[in-house]
């Protein structure tokens, strides 16, 4: 099976979400599956060093995030992911969060007619977290 993952948080930046995504890439080519990962580009200078890995990362453009320097925003590349698909031909999307990657994939995957996994492996919309950045109005009532 082809399976292209989506996500907005890759190496270098080192985080839970991160090491699910290089874990759960790794254990699907085990098992005979071909991956292909969407990210957003490491900043100027910065590497992710992916020649050990089983999978292929497709970079897209990005910038830093304001409040969470570590954090990229991948600028809105739709043309160059629907490119990609169609050299890839993935039989699904695994979508890891709602953000700019992957409300792009989502739509890619759309446009396709191909499957789409979501799932969120991130603290950013937890009422204790959004209430530390002061943003707790923002947060889903219980």
């Amino acid at each position: 099976m082809k399976i292209a993952i989506f996500s907005d948080s890759f190496l270098p930046q080192i985080n839970g979400v991160v090491t699910h995504i290089i874990g759960t890439a790794q254990e699907l080519t085990k098992k005979g599956h071909c991956v292909l990962i969407f990210a957003p580009k490491p900043h100027y200078g910065g590497k992710a060093d992916i020649a050990s890995y089983p999978f292929s990362v497709f970079f897209l453009p990005s910038f830093p995030a304001m409040i969470y320097p570590d954090y990229r925003v991948a600028v809105l590349s739709l043309p160059k992911i629907m490119l990609e698909m169609r050299k890839f031909k993935p039989d699904i999307v695994h979508v890891m969060d709602p953000f700019t990657v992957c409300s792009e994939g989502i739509m890619a995957a759309k446009l396709m007619n191909i499957p789409i996994v979501i799932t969120f492996h991130t603290f950013f919309m937890d009422r204790d977290f959004l209430k530390n950045v002061r943003l707790e109005r923002g947060a889903a009532q219980p």
